[in-house]
């Protein structure tokens, strides 16, 4: 396939419904993992890099802005991580402010002989409130809550009983083809290392609403840096190519290359996937599609 390079703009204008997750404008890997790397050992403002979190709050900006497309949709999932990450950073800032209130004040002995507080005074390269990175992490905890009010009314809307087994058949190729790989610019970027496992299962969605919108007769496509979506999507496809595979009611594989579903991945811009061929992939191999089977089996 000829990746085919496009613009966030020339892909807004030629796509009637795009798919996004919160790697979508994540254009500097070695910021990837911001919040991991910068904010969390930090103990004051002072300590985190202001270069790195003037990015993050330019990369969530664009989030919001692609976010209010009329065309542009999002899942459950992703509008979880993004509340998610809001407390996260919300609750750094109390963390590095209360630390900061604390160490403003001294004791001092009295005349009297008795110990009290006494407030520092306090210079200009202290933490105070002018402190260029308080005030970006604040931004950046704004936009956090702009990016969660603005991706959960972009979730969208299905008919439970026909996506639910569509999620169903996705989880579970996802899991027996060990089809997720690509953590880093998902969890490292929204997580922290107490909660970085957790998985709010945003691809699996995000593909799965895919094949909903292919069934329902719609063209889609998926705007990403995060490469477990083409392989998911990939070994979905080749799951349900085998004749052993699980009976569906709908004819997923001829209503994905009527209605294609097309990747484009953010990393290099270009065009990674298109559904538009599925005959010409290869099948999974038995072992996994007896597994998938019985655990498909297994939910009814």
């Amino acid at each position: 396939m000829v990746n085919q390079i496009l613009s966030f703009e020339e892909i807004l204008e030629e796509e009637e419904l795009i798919l996004v997750d919160t790697s979508v404008s994540t254009q500097n890997e070695r910021n990837s993992g911001w919040y991991f790397n910068e904010v969390y050992p930090s103990d004051h403002f002072s300590e985190i890099s202001e270069g790195v979190l003037r990015y993050v709050r330019d990369d969530l900006s664009f989030f919001v802005s692609f976010l209010g497309n009329p065309n542009v949709y999002t899942s459950r999932g992703v509008a979880l991580e993004v509340k998610n990450a809001r407390n996260m950073v919300n609750e750094k800032i109390e963390y590095l402010e209360g630390k900061e209130t604390k160490g403003s004040f001294s004791m001092e002995l009295s005349n009297y002989g008795v110990f009290r507080k006494r407030l520092r005074r306090r210079n200009n390269n202290s933490n105070n409130g002018g402190n260029p990175q308080r005030e970006l992490l604040r931004e950046i905890r704004e936009l956090f809550h702009e990016s969660y009010c603005q991706s959960r009314g972009s979730v969208l809307h299905v008919q439970r009983n026909l996506y639910n087994p569509l999620e169903d058949l996705v989880l579970e190729v996802t899991e027996y083809t060990k089809a997720k790989r690509d953590f880093g610019y998902r969890y490292e970027k929204l997580s922290s290392p107490k909660d970085n496992k957790k998985d709010f299962h945003t691809d699996e969605q995000l593909v799965s609403l895919a094949l909903y919108s292919s069934i329902q007769g719609e063209e889609s496509c998926m705007v990403t840096r995060d490469s477990d979506l083409r392989r998911i999507l990939f070994n979905t496809i080749r799951y349900l190519l085998d004749p052993e595979a699980s009976y569906f009611p709908i004819d997923i594989l001829g209503s994905i290359e009527t209605n294609r579903i097309r990747i484009y991945n953010t990393f290099f811009s270009g065009l990674e996937f298109d559904t538009s061929r599925p005959e010409s992939m290869t099948r999974l191999p038995p072992e996994e599609i007896e597994v998938i089977n019985q655990a498909l089996d297994f939910q009814e």
